[in-house]
């Protein structure tokens, strides 16, 4: 299902999106650590962008309440508002972060590292 349209996005940039539950927000992560938040229905100008990291963010992860959001760059995971965009919390792991997950409570985040390490992150 189409829930949109074309994004005034350049498609080799962007390596990561999330959408609200009710598909009225996208958000997009770059190669250039700018996170996008898209009105999904009127496809023109983004909402907000901020940089999320100093490196190349790679992935986003909205919390399954979708009130916070998760990014992730190297071995940063930041952890934001979803409403605001502000950010609540910052953690720096001692190697590459390869994939993250919220738990299905939305009180933590699990990352399962490069050095096959796993955390579990509890939020604010």
């Amino acid at each position: 299902e189409k829930i949109g349209g074309d994004f005034p996005v350049s498609a080799k940039n962007v390596v990561d999106i999330a959408v609200t539950n009710d598909k009225a927000k996208g958000i997009t992560a770059d190669e250039d650590s700018e996170v996008t938040v898209w009105d999904i229905q009127k496809r023109g100008e983004p909402l907000k962008k901020f940089k999320a990291h100093a490196l190349p963010c790679y992935t986003i992860l909205l919390s399954p309440d979708a009130k916070r959001l998760a990014t992730v760059a190297e071995g940063e995971v930041k952890l934001w508002d979803a409403d605001e965009f502000k950010e609540l919390r910052a953690w720096s792991l001692p190697t590459n972060v390869k994939a993250l997950t919220f738990t299905p409570d939305g009180k933590s985040i699990v990352t399962v590292n490069g050095d096959a390490t796993v955390f579990l992150l509890e939020l604010p």
